[in-house]
């Protein structure tokens, strides 16, 4: 049995894990493993803003899918200092770290109601471009599944041809952008069946590209849901 060290690399191993145990809606095993992500930087003598940012935003997304939202705006309001401290230590991680903060504000303002200024809100996210970083960071770039988080706002609105708009953005892949991020595999699933809900059915049955559809497979053997 590999033992992992407690390092930046457990860090990000265990960030890692408690994002997929989120996702599946295992939200015990995944505050432990942002518990023990916080024990490594309570721990460490220099920890990047924007890592300790990145945990925070999956420690808050956790309690707004648990109904915390009290303790989700505690999160929030941490973020919103880290993303201080990330535009001052780390300026090339700050957008990734604003990214965090507006995701997470995002879903927090759709779980209690505020579907317009979610909107609002996440229309203004910025366009993130790979930073300079260690392969290990590019996990951090490419991985919060909720990043369609401006997409369901729409539904959550009946904007549904806006929601199809935002998500077609999500599964190109766009040549002349910044936008580098993997494409995660139930975006394909969530606009066909908003082409179906709205009658295009030829968009709806168009064959999803190899890669996200082997994707899409091991995603729902896994236990993932659209």
């Amino acid at each position: 049995m590999q033992i992992r060290t407690r390092s930046r690399c457990g860090n990000r191993l265990d960030w890692i894990e408690g994002r997929t145990y989120c996702r599946l809606g295992q939200y015990e095993e995944a505050r432990k493993l942002y518990e023990s992500c916080t024990a490594l930087i309570e721990e460490a003598t220099t920890v990047d803003a924007w890592m300790n940012a990145a945990i925070t935003y999956a420690c808050g997304l956790v309690d707004v899918k648990e109904g915390s939202l009290s303790a989700a705006r505690t999160r929030l309001h941490a973020l919103r200092t880290l993303c201080s401290k990330v535009r001052e230590s780390d300026p090339q991680h700050h957008l990734m770290a604003e990214d965090y903060r507006m995701m997470l504000e995002g879903d927090l303002l759709l779980a209690e109601g505020h579907v317009v200024d979610a909107i609002d809100l996440c229309q203004r996210r910025p366009e993130l471009a790979i930073p300079s970083m260690p392969s290990s960071d590019a996990l951090f770039y490419n991985f919060p599944f909720e990043r369609d988080v401006l997409a369901r706002a729409y539904v959550a609105d009946a904007s549904h041809q806006e929601a199809i708009a935002e998500y077609e953005t999500l599964v190109a892949f766009d040549p002349s952008g910044k936008d580098r991020r993997l494409v995660h595999p139930p975006f394909h699933y969530r606009v066909g069946g908003l082409y179906q809900r709205q009658g295009f059915m030829e968009k709806a049955m168009t064959p999803v590209p190899k890669t996200s559809r082997d994707c899409n497979v091991r995603w729902y053997q896994l236990g993932g849901d659209a």
